[in-house]
């Protein structure tokens, strides 16, 4: 039907139809699910080119309200609402830059495809991090990659200690963009130096877009006090507050609140919830070690954390030292694009894989992976010249290879102590 309107001279707006079909759907049920989804897809662009339709934001968000007020429990208009305020027009950028080693990296909101980059005068191409430490089972050119952060790879020898300006092109995860644009000034972390405390991760919002979200705080804050146990007005507040400012202590405090809220109100979710809770407890360390200069330890410690976001990862590069004991982690994911890590301590958790994957991380001098589902093969181990001590200890797979296959593993002048689950090699 599409195609054939396209033939006959565009004699009929598709758009327009969709848009009002969507309208009358609405009008007639405020719990229609495509409906919403299909105003959604109206404003978002296909595949280089503009969005089909643009709609007037705060027009939408006042039609929105009423769904809202006349049933507050109904999902698919808090699912909508949530498309408006946090992801509509929301392309990913660029949200920092660092340097390792020598070495220049460009971290962005969101995961994106790119592979050119242009920072000062240079050009260069870009390799997603992280990068596992093992052999690939297939060759890189028959799959892209996707990444919250890269590494500048430039064509000609350069420094960048200054203020850069950085383009990149890229395609956006999720936008049906093929192509788009991201530009960034500002100066880059110096990990080889003393990072300076000043430097600080800012939330980047335009003035337009933090007035909806100041406006749709404060309608949530009104509905509440009318209906103080609607769950999805208190989930769009959390989220709304942590998207609306840097997450600062007392932000995290009442979405620490509203979470404990949530799940006594709707206990068949409370897994959900204490993701949820865990991710802000994270959230809550990270922006206090920002705040203290980002040095020091990182210690997100039992905090009940079941994965590490790509975003999280990013905001902690440059961290030397970090603490996950006693989480529920399933793998190593993006632990292994923190390349400036040190020291690791991973202990109790629940990973699973190879224990050859963290040597990605070639400054380590010493790392913590006891009581976790870890195998080591054989012919893959490569651990970093830095590292000096590793502990395998309560990890079955491993400890079920024996002393003698263990001990060909590590160098010569290694030293294994090994027996009854205690695996502990060191120099």
């Amino acid at each position: 039907m599409r195609t054939w309107g396209k033939d006959k001279s565009n004699s009929m707006d598709l758009n327009a139809i969709d848009l009002k079909l969507s309208t009358d759907l609405i009008n007639q049920n405020f719990s229609n699910y495509s409906a919403w989804h299909l105003r959604t897809l109206l404003q978002q662009p296909l595949a280089g080119e503009e969005p089909r339709m643009k709609l007037n934001v705060e027009e939408e968000l006042e039609w929105v309200q009423q769904g809202i007020y006349t049933e507050p429990n109904d999902q698919s208009v808090w699912l909508y609402h949530q498309w408006l305020t946090l992801e509509h027009s929301q392309l990913p950028r660029i949200t920092h830059c660092a340097i390792l080693d020598g070495e220049f990296f460009i971290f962005f909101s969101r995961p994106v495809c790119a592979s050119v980059a242009t920072v000062g005068t240079v050009r260069g191409c870009l390799e997603a991090i992280p990068r596992s430490a093992l052999k690939r089972t297939r060759p890189r050119s028959v799959r892209r990659s996707w990444s919250v952060g890269w590494r500048f790879l430039p064509e000609t020898e350069a420094k960048f200690r200054d203020e850069v300006q950085i383009t990149v092109t890229l395609e956006s995860c999720g936008t049906g963009l093929k192509q788009s644009t991201s530009v960034f000034n500002g100066q880059p972390f110096d990990l080889d130096t003393e990072m300076s405390s000043n430097q600080e991760l800012k939330c980047e919002l335009s003035e337009e877009k933090k007035e909806i979200l100041k406006s749709e705080l404060m309608r949530i804050d009104e509905l509440l006090e009318i209906e103080p146990d609607c769950r999805w007005a208190l989930l769009a507040r959390m989220r709304l507050q942590l998207a609306s400012s840097p997450p600062e202590e007392a932000t995290l405090s009442s979405c620490l609140s509203s979470l404990e809220r949530m799940s006594s109100l709707d206990p068949l979710r409370r897994n959900f919830y204490a993701d949820s809770k865990a991710d802000a407890l994270m959230m809550q360390s990270l922006t206090m070690w920002s705040g203290q200069g980002r040095k020091g330890d990182l210690k997100l410690v039992g905090l009940g954390l079941k994965k590490i976001s790509p975003t999280a990862a990013a905001f902690a590069f440059g961290v030397r030292i970090l603490r996950l004991d006693e989480n529920e982690l399933h793998e190593f994911g993006p632990l292994l694009g923190l390349l400036s890590l040190i020291e690791l301590s991973v202990s109790k958790n629940q990973i699973r894989g190879d224990v050859a994957e963290i040597f990605a991380l070639k400054r380590l001098q010493y790392v913590d992976l006891s009581w976790n589902y870890l195998s080591a093969n054989l012919g893959c181990w490569n651990p970093p010249e830095k590292l000096q001590k590793i502990d395998l200890s309560g990890n079955t797979n491993v400890t079920e290879l024996g002393h003698e296959k263990l001990s060909q593993l590590f160098p010569t002048a290694w030293k294994l102590q090994f027996g009854e689950g205690k695996c502990l090699a060191h120099k």
